[in-house]
């Protein structure tokens, strides 16, 4: 879908393409598409036609804009919008700082109205989502090594800015004075994944336990999601599969971004891994090698701090009992989560456009239709049966 440009002119990228201050741009051509799969903003991906100081060469360069959605609100009227501004702006320059490594896209305009990021992909970034696939081990591991060295480099930084990491970390959804917001949307979601299960023949024994924990669920998010743990790091808060972008060499993986930090929130760590794991990494990665995982975890986030000499390193006995006891996270984010990063592009049409109150609405809620999906249908029933050996059901 190609839009006109009537909010953004050539003038906009004379100052974000030049090398050095004396460069001269002669923007000849500005073109953009509307990206798919984005709910909170608008997101487009631009392609400039230029020329430097009037050189006979003309490049194309592409970049990645991010801009209020002027239908659907929620974004700017939780905050959303302005944290990942901020975060862009002030974080990542931080955290990178730290750890000498990059972890998100390069920023050439942030403001109000939009951001102007880099295009990953034209860096040869490569985002797994797209097709539908969960991680394999490898890919799991490579993000482990990275979200460890983000929370570790959030740790230092706390030290020396303690109120700009609050700021960075404010939860966005779930709180206290949100209940009558949110609360229901958790109970739902918990609701509708145990109407469907009941249908489920090797799944309908989980379907009272599921009934009897959504009450508690959401005092449970609340209670992590706000400084709790024996170490509290800055979270990505919405770590999955499709905020993350892999670079190959061609078969392996060297580098990885993060993307999109409307999120973030400052906690145990254990939030990320749950979200992570039970939304994009493959069941059976999980249940083979989840120990392996957590160790890798705990070692390269204790190795970062110490190479800053920074002593508040996680104790493996208290990382992993909040791992566990956070299990609830995993099965709530394979509950409202998981039907979306796994629907194909027909299917997810029907996110496109929904408003907040249609998500508190448990009748026209569109990620509960997803629940249905045949794939869903597949990967549900071995995440159910993972949480029942780890026994956070009570049949």
């Amino acid at each position: 879908m190609v839009e006109s440009l009537d909010w953004i002119t050539p003038a906009t990228f004379e100052e974000v393409l030049k090398r050095n201050k004396t460069d001269e741009i002669i923007v000849l051509d500005v073109s953009l598409k509307l990206l798919p799969k984005s709910y909170t903003c608008k997101l487009y991906r631009v392609y400039v036609k230029y020329k430097i100081n009037l050189e006979k060469e003309v490049i194309t360069s592409s970049f990645i804009i991010k801009r209020k959605h002027e239908h659907i609100t929620f974004a700017a009227d939780f905050g959303m919008i302005q944290k990942e501004l901020f975060i862009y702006k002030y974080g990542l320059p931080k955290l990178e700082a730290v750890i000498g490594e990059k972890l998100g896209p390069s920023t050439y305009l942030l403001n109000d109205d939009l951001m102007i990021l880099q295009d990953l992909c034209s860096d040869n970034f490569h985002n797994s989502a797209a097709c539908g696939i969960q991680l394999d081990y490898n890919h799991c591991k490579e993000v482990i090594k990275r979200i460890a060295k983000f929370h570790a480099a959030s740790v230092v930084v706390y030290e020396q800015e303690p109120r700009l990491v609050n700021k960075f970390g404010e939860e966005v959804f779930y709180k206290k004075e949100l209940h009558g917001k949110f609360h229901s949307v958790v109970e739902d979601a918990l609701q509708v994944l145990a109407e469907e299960i009941s249908t489920w023949p090797e799944s309908k024994q989980f379907t009272q336990a599921i009934v009897n924990m959504k009450n508690e669920i959401w005092q449970l998010l609340t209670r992590y999601s706000n400084c709790f743990g024996k170490v509290c790091v800055l979270n990505h808060g919405d770590l999955s599969s499709n905020n993350i972008l892999f670079k190959y060499d061609p078969i392996n993986v060297v580098d990885i971004r993060f993307i999109d930090f409307q999120c973030c929130r400052y906690t145990t760590p254990v939030m990320d891994l749950q979200f992570f794991l039970c939304t994009s990494v493959d069941i059976n990665v999980i249940q083979d090698h989840l120990s392996d995982i957590l160790d890798l975890y705990l070692n390269t986030f204790n190795g970062t701090l110490l190479e800053q000499s920074n002593q508040n390193i996680l104790v493996k006995s208290d990382f992993e009992l909040e791992f566990n006891n956070a299990d609830f996270v995993g099965l709530y984010a394979a509950s409202i989560c998981l039907p979306q990063f796994l629907a194909n592009e027909e299917e997810i049409e029907c996110l496109k456009g929904v408003n907040f109150d249609e998500f508190k609405n448990s009748c026209k809620n569109p990620i509960f239709k997803l629940m249905k999906s045949p794939k869903y249908r597949v990967v549900m029933p071995k995440i159910l049966e993972y949480f029942y050996n780890r026994q956070l059901f009570t049949v």
